[in-house]
């Protein structure tokens, strides 16, 4: 009997690791296969998230720039003159040289140039008063919020009573 016990364990024996083979074979493995490969798309779908995630936060951070030059953009845009009115900078200039205290001589215009984005005129100022006098105005003139304007050169010499500037200016206005 112990032949035939044994025959019998050995044969429940190998019957048993059949059937683990066939399940570890058939069941097991394409199980483990298709849960390998859904995490490897859980984990590729989370790295994309993640990326995305960030390409937010750039696409925000861009919208706030984007808002931040438009903002600019329209601050300048009222602050340069779309166009030179040679009256109204001759107004201005002149207006300002008298509350500082000069005495406006003369004010010549070359013609205006077109530089591609912007428009330039350039302009001979002549004026007489104290040289405290000049160097305010032209501290002063550098600022105005009408126009835009530069101060190319300067030339003081002494007068009759103080003294006497001729300034090359420069002013700007934006094409439209």
């Amino acid at each position: 009997m112990n032949k035939q016990k044994n025959q019998i364990i050995i044969l429940l024996a190998v019957i048993f690791l059949g059937v683990l083979y066939a399940f570890i074979q058939y069941l097991f493995l394409p199980q483990w296969d298709i849960l390998k490969e859904k995490s490897a798309h859980i984990a590729e779908r989370q790295a994309y998230l993640k990326k995305l995630e960030e390409n937010d936060k750039i696409l925000s951070s861009l919208k706030d720039q984007a808002l931040d030059l438009t903002a600019q953009v329209s601050m300048l845009d009222k602050k340069i003159p779309k166009k030179l009115d040679k009256p109204n900078i001759m107004l201005t200039i002149y207006s300002m040289a008298k509350n500082i205290g000069l005495s406006p001589k003369s004010l010549n215009y070359d013609p205006i140039n077109d530089e591609g984005e912007f428009y330039s005129m350039g302009m001979n100022f002549f004026c007489a008063g104290s040289a405290e006098n000049i160097y305010t105005f032209t501290e002063q003139f550098l600022n105005v919020d009408k126009y835009t304007f530069t101060l190319d050169s300067i030339s003081i010499s002494p007068g009759e009573g103080g003294v006497s500037a001729n300034m090359r200016l420069v002013a700007y206005a934006y094409k439209e």
